[in-house]
């Protein structure tokens, strides 16, 4: 499972040209945490 810095699905929350700025927050994978930048809480 990843977790995303913005709406990817939401066409009103990302342009086409912000999508290359969408990041991951956190990643789950396994159900191990193997990334996690501390936003979520």
């Amino acid at each position: 499972m990843a977790v995303l810095n913005r709406n990817y699905f939401d066409p009103h929350a990302v342009s086409d040209a912000d999508v290359k700025k969408i990041n991951s927050v956190l990643t789950v994978l396994g159900g191990v945490v193997v990334h996690d930048t501390g936003v979520v809480y």
